[in-house]
């Protein structure tokens, strides 16, 4: 019979590990700010990836996908037979003010998390499609990001303005932004 994954165990490493690495990068780049944390797993083999992004090289990809972007929506949007695919074209590329792939993060691998029961579990056919086993990882990152905030672990780190937390899968889901901090002030309503 096939064994589902210890998730609660996974939280625990998860968040032990992303606490260390936080502190590791603090100590290694105090003075660099920092615009995002990010987690890439690739569930399936069993890796989840802590990596960071400095703010300087998350403006250099968003502006890079921007000129990127413009150029092909004009190419898109350049004909009026166009206009049957136009939605198609606008979904298909987003603008974005920070870097959309951990893998363009100047640091896309600080630190690396092995679960070998992930492995066997999801590239096994035996594998029970309900509830969805991916959704558990979907689940479990969020525990641990809630996790990471509500102790603090970013406060040694020098913030972007604001600083982004997100979690990337493998190529079915793109980074997801799950959590921000260090809002800039503002002088609107409070939420």
């Amino acid at each position: 019979m096939l064994k589902e994954p210890n998730w609660t165990a996974a939280q625990v490493l998860l968040v032990e590990e992303g606490k260390r690495a936080i502190e590791n990068f603090s100590a290694k780049h105090d003075t660099e700010p920092c615009s995002f944390f990010a987690f890439s797993v690739d569930y399936c083999f069993g890796d989840v990836v802590i990596c960071f992004d400095t703010y300087d090289n998350s403006v250099l990809h968003a502006k890079r996908n921007e000129v990127q972007t413009l150029r092909i929506w004009d190419e898109a949007f350049s004909s009026e037979r166009d206009v049957e695919n136009a939605q198609a074209h606008l979904l298909s590329r987003r603008l974005c003010s920070y870097n959309q792939f951990t893998a363009e993060f100047k640091y896309p691998n600080f630190a690396t998390v092995h679960f070998s029961d992930w492995e066997e579990y999801f590239l096994n056919e035996q594998r029970p499609e309900h509830p969805d086993p991916v959704g558990h990882v979907i689940v479990l990152m969020h525990q641990v990001i809630a996790e990471l905030v509500s102790s603090h672990s970013f406060d040694g780190l020098a913030l972007s303005s604001p600083f982004r937390i997100g979690v990337e899968f493998a190529e079915e889901i793109r980074l997801v932004v799950m959590r921000l901090l260090n809002w800039p002030s503002h002088q609107g309503p409070r939420v």
